[in-house]
């Protein structure tokens, strides 16, 4: 079970990670958020919250 669990989530020892941004760290993380012509206000409720850097990227064969 934890071998499948392994090759599913492809994590394997030595295996680089795919961070998609540099800046998470130990102290620092990411959210996805999906944006439904709601985007001002959630900018707006994530920067009254304290977030760091907000940033709006158009995902690829996203149909929904």
């Amino acid at each position: 079970m934890v071998i499948t669990f392994y090759l599913r989530s492809k994590l394997w020892p030595f295996k680089e990670a795919e961070n998609p941004n540099p800046l998470t760290t130990d102290d620092k993380f990411l959210i996805e958020i999906k944006l439904h012509n709601n985007e001002k206000e959630i900018k707006s409720l994530l920067k009254d919250t304290g977030a760091i850097d907000i940033t709006t990227i158009e995902k690829k064969g996203d149909d929904e």
